[in-house]
């Protein structure tokens, strides 16, 4: 520390923020693993933690979390201004608000008629106004991803486990067309 010019004190609060920060961080990726549908022991392997340490953090982060980022979307905050206020990524915050409640409502809160998915469309052609940004970026030749959510909307129960909607169809730019 002194060859910083800093006191001891200082820097063990800098280091013990960075502690604090990167557990935070791991505590995320952990309940967004779970969130995805990663069992803990698949989980564990990943961070090297225990699977009792896994299922702890899951658990406790999870609840804590979810009660915070619950109470700030109530209190008018959006789920892009809690994720970055936290640190976390715009998937985990969204995934956190809209668990638990009924698809329709999930479309409602999620989608924005400016890009025509606020509600399920049942037809055989989907046009929609405009790309969604936050459902993947653009690049040639990908369909945009408000086809993703009708078709899981469609063809998929409550806790189903997907993997990739379009099955290598192009979606993302690194699986093959």
């Amino acid at each position: 520390a002194g060859k910083f010019g800093i006191s001891k004190g200082w820097m063990s609060e800098l280091i013990g923020a960075e502690v604090d920060r990167r557990k935070a961080s791991r505590n995320a990726m952990i309940y967004k693993l779970g969130l995805l549908g990663w069992a803990h022991e698949e989980i564990k392997e990943v961070v090297g933690l225990a699977r009792s340490t896994v299922t702890e953090i899951v658990e406790k982060f999870g609840s804590e979390l979810s009660d915070l980022f619950r109470r700030e979307y109530e209190s008018g905050l959006t789920p892009e201004t809690i994720a970055s206020n936290h640190g976390l990524d715009q998937a985990l915050a969204w995934a956190i608000v809209l668990e638990g409640k009924e698809d329709l409502e999930r479309f409602k809160l999620f989608g924005k008629s400016k890009h025509g998915n606020d509600e399920p469309k049942l037809y055989n052609v989907w046009n929609f106004l405009d790309r969604d940004p936050r459902l993947g970026q653009e690049w040639g030749g990908n369909v945009p991803g408000q086809i993703a959510m009708n078709v899981l909307y469609y063809h998929t129960d409550r806790d189903d486990l997907v993997v990739d909607p379009m099955a290598g169809g192009g979606v993302l730019p690194w699986m093959p067309a």
